[in-house]
């Protein structure tokens, strides 16, 4: 996914930025590894993992006003229907983000 460039920045801002996409990528590969598995994954603890990683990810771009890619906008929007609602999630929506 190239358009996830945007967290590659020098600096600290950079490097935090670097670190959580890492934790993205950590939680796809859980993610792929549970399906292979043919678990129930809305249940399971690595996809509120994901969900949480997403969630840091894009807070920490938004922080920076850097754009959010598409793909991990999507992906996290995917993420959110898919995880029973949880207390800690709920706070890091926006107003105007859908459930």
């Amino acid at each position: 996914m190239g358009s996830e460039s945007s967290g590659r920045r020098s600096g600290p801002a950079g490097h935090e930025l670097n670190y959580l996409l890492e934790r993205v990528r950590e939680a796809r590969a859980s993610i792929e590894a549970l399906r292979a598995s043919a678990r129930r994954l809305a249940a399971h603890p690595e996809q509120a993992r994901l969900l949480e990683a997403l969630e840091n990810y894009v807070a920490a771009l938004r922080a920076r006003h850097l754009p959010v890619p598409p793909s991990i906008r999507d992906e996290l929007a995917l993420q959110r229907c898919l995880v029973p609602d949880q207390a800690g999630h709920a706070a890091t929506r926006r107003p105007g983000d859908r459930k």
